[in-house]
């Protein structure tokens, strides 16, 4: 069964593009989903968060306060520049070092379960970050222009400073763009976006 990865900067698009295959027929799979399910109380990747950041990222609910958790692993103040070219925080660094293992094992088992679809989309904003490029046949960079994706994050509630360290804190839309094997734009026409999908799901560049 064949494995299409789609990644790309928060805001670019990468929901759109993933939800064009899953009008074809294959089965879509969110690592960000699957991020909330690895961390939720009770599993070994809460209990590690919670010894990191302190049982202030806990909710009253007895989840993670996932704005709180934000504030520290976002906070500019912490961050430096990575050789990836990130602008991170070590706090986001060690985070991401507890979650993604989970993800990718989650991301495995979820696709066998899945063996009965033409093929299976992973969408994982954080792919070439957490190693997981080499898990998927080909792999998609859904790119926009930075102010453009700042405007979707601002349009779901972000102040403009929280967008920008998101954006940063993920390796530069360009490097993933080399890095991958396809580029699609994030604000193609509907008709345009389906046909550059077919393409894809032919092979075809």
């Amino acid at each position: 069964m064949r494995i299409v990865a789609i990644t790309g900067g928060p805001g670019s698009g990468k929901s759109t593009v993933a939800a064009a295959f899953a009008r074809r027929g294959w089965a879509v799979l969110s690592a960000d989903e699957v991020a909330h399910a690895v961390v939720e109380p009770g599993t070994a990747c809460f209990g590690r968060i919670v010894s990191f950041l302190g049982s202030g990222v806990v909710a009253p609910d007895g989840r993670l306060d996932r704005a709180a958790v934000a504030a520290r692993v976002f906070d500019p103040a912490n961050a430096c520049l990575r050789p990836n070219g990130r602008v991170a925080s070590d706090y986001l660094i060690e985070l991401e070092a507890i979650v993604h293992p989970a993800v990718r094992k989650a991301l495995a088992r979820r696709t066998k379960e899945l063996a009965g679809s033409p093929g299976v989309v992973w969408e994982v904003p954080l792919l070439f970050e957490a190693g997981l490029e080499g898990d998927a046949e080909s792999v998609v960079a859904v790119v926009v222009p930075e102010e453009v994706m700042l405007q979707r994050l601002v349009n779901k509630g972000l102040t403009a400073s929280e967008a920008i360290a998101r954006i940063r804190a993920q390796m530069p839309i360009a490097q993933k763009a080399k890095l991958s094997d396809y580029v699609v734009a994030g604000d193609l026409a509907p008709e345009d976006l389906d046909a550059a999908v077919a393409a894809i799901i032919k092979g075809k560049k």
